[in-house]
Parts: structure tokens; C-alpha cells; sequence
């Protein structure tokens, strides 16, 4: 799929600012401001002083909150970002973007939505003007393949006896979303990122996943666990792809931690915002400029 970005009058797109992991279903549990759909921006990272700073956001997953299916929460609040900053919105969903729905049904959703200024991509592309060129931004959810600790089958096992994804996530054919299916998953977005990285582009490039693309840039706080199969993935093979592609960075999420590491000359970063009360290593919002 091929997007162009939601303001073709805009100016060129330079300056970025990204964060994910916002996590509405768990804060708005604990903080006072009451959710409705027209201020969702009192749960999320203070934007005060940003209006007018960027000209594109980028959102890594993880952002809604989920209460039930077709939840449209995640768009509710890119659109109101979008508003506020004055720039267009993209989102790459988060796995917490399929909780209490089937996993076909809320994908087809959320690439189907409507939002002003927003657009939202799992293997999916946009291109936004940049220059005499554009800024091709490549995206997908990712999952993992479970063989970061080197068995895939006890990865999976793990993953499945602990994490509530497999509880939450349900099929098309009935059954719960289980590790195999992520991870067919991330196959198939290995595979449609080596053919788009191998694709000629004349303009920068920006990959945006919600999974970990590599171990380097694993939450230090927790190191290699029997967890870390089902949030991080060796994608060496992409990342060599996206050296060739001289790709500008890698933005990703899920693990609540924010860091900033170059591997193979690709820039890997990732400012999460996490649960109430979590330290993430929280600065702000990312800024990358093109």
C-alpha cells in the first residue's frame, strides 16, 4: 500500500517528532481527566510549546485505549495531535492495538479509518514532500520471530503462558491470536520491508515499527530475559538493507524505553512514553530532522 501524506499544501516535511506507548487503556484509569473522544491529548506526553515545531508525528503503537472492538481511540488522539501541532499524523499500530478484538477485523479497521491528517500504515508506505524530493516512510507493526535467545519454540511457549496478547487477541477462525500467529506476521513484514528497502527511492527514508528491530537496542533495565523473544527481533539482515538504503532512522517502541543507538549505520530510536509512574527514560518527544 501506497499512502501520500494527508496535506499535499503542506510545507516540506524536515522536522519530526515521534513517541509511542502512550497507553490510554492504563492511564485513564489512574489520572482524573475523564476520556471522551474530543480531548484525548490529557493522556498522553505534555505538547505544551510544541505547536508549530514539526512537520510530521509520528506515533510507534500502543496509543489507545482499546475497551472494545473497532476502537477508533488511537486515531481519536493522532488526529488531535495532529490538530494541535499544526502537522500530519502517522501511526504504525502497536500489538495493544488489537486488544479485545479479532486481529483481522481491527487491522482491516484501522487502515480503513478516516482521521484529517492521518494516516496509519502496517506494511504500508507514505511519501510526504522533502525537498525536491520525498520522505518515504515505511511501516509495519513487525511482531517478532521468538529466536533472539536462539529457540523459537520455547520463545513462543514463554510468550504464550505470559503475555496478554494471546488472551486478548482473538482470530477470525474463533481461536486466540497465538505466538504462531505473530509471528507469521513478522514474516510477512520481513519480507515486504527487504523488498521496499531494495526498492530505488530519490529522497530520505524513515522505517517505523512498533517491535524492537534488533538486541542492541533492548531495554537495558531488563536485559536478555526468557521475555525478550517477543520484543525484540535480530533484523540484522534489514538493517544492513537500510545502510544500503541510507535510511535516516528506525523508529520503534514497545519495550518502555527510550534510547537512541546506531547499529550497523542505521540510527535505531525510540522515545516511549510507558505506564503511569514508569521510568522509561523519558525526555520528551524524539525530534529527528531530515
Amino acid at each position: 500500500m501506497l499512502a501520500e501524506g494527508p496535506r499535499p499544501d503542506m510545507t516540506t516535511v524536515a522536522r519530526i517528532l515521534y513517541y509511542s506507548d502512550i497507553h490510554i487503556e492504563i492511564r485513564e484509569k489512574e489520572e482524573p481527566s475523564a476520556w471522551t473522544a474530543m480531548r484525548p491529548l490529557a493522556f498522553g506526553p505534555d505538547l505544551a510549546g510544541l505547536a508549530g515545531t514539526a512537520d510530521l508525528l509520528v506515533l510507534a503503537g500502543d496509543i489507545g485505549r482499546m475497551r472494545s472492538r473497532r476502537d477508533v481511540s488511537t486515531l481519536h488522539y493522532a488526529e488531535q495531535a495532529a490538530a494541535y501541532l499544526g502537522c500530519p499524523a502517522l501511526v504504525v499500530p502497536g500489538n495493544h492495538e488489537y486488544y479485545r478484538g479479532v486481529f483481522e477485523d481491527e487491522r482491516d479497521a484501522l487502515l480503513a479509518a478516516q482521521a484529517a491528517g492521518v494516516t496509519v500504515l502496517d506494511r504500508g508506505e507514505a511519501r510526504y514532500p522533502c525537498g525536491s524530493a520525498s520522505l518515504r516512510v515505511l511501516g509495519a507493526t513487525l511482531w517478532t520471530d521468538y529466536a533472539v535467545l536462539g529457540d523459537p519454540g520455547q520463545g513462543m511457549r514463554e510468550a504464550e503462558r505470559t503475555l496478554e496478547d494471546h488472551r486478548l487477541i482473538t482470530c477470525r477462525g474463533g481461536g486466540p491470536f497465538l505466538p504462531q500467529d505473530a509471528f507469521a506476521e513478522h514474516r510477512l513484514s520481513r519480507a515486504w520491508l527487504a523488498q521496499k528497502l531494495a526498492e530505488p527511492h530519490d529522497g530520505p527514508t524513515l522505517v517505523v515499527t512498533h517491535h524492537v528491530p534488533h538486541p542492541a537496542a533492548r531495554n537495558p533495565v531488563f536485559g536478555a530475559t526468557s521475555l525478550s523473544p517477543a520484543f525484540d527481533s535480530n533484523c540484522g539482515d534489514l538493517i544492513d538493507a537500510a545502510a544500503r538504503a541510507k535510511v535516516v532512522a528506525w523508529v520503534f517502541g514497545h519495550h518502555h524505553w527510550s534510547l537512541e543507538v546506531d547499529v550497523g549505520g542505521v540510527r535505531l530510536v525510540s522515545a516511549q512514553f510507558g505506564y503511569p509512574g514508569e521510568n522509561t527514560a523519558w525526555n520528551g518527544p524524539g525530534r529527528l530532522r531530515i
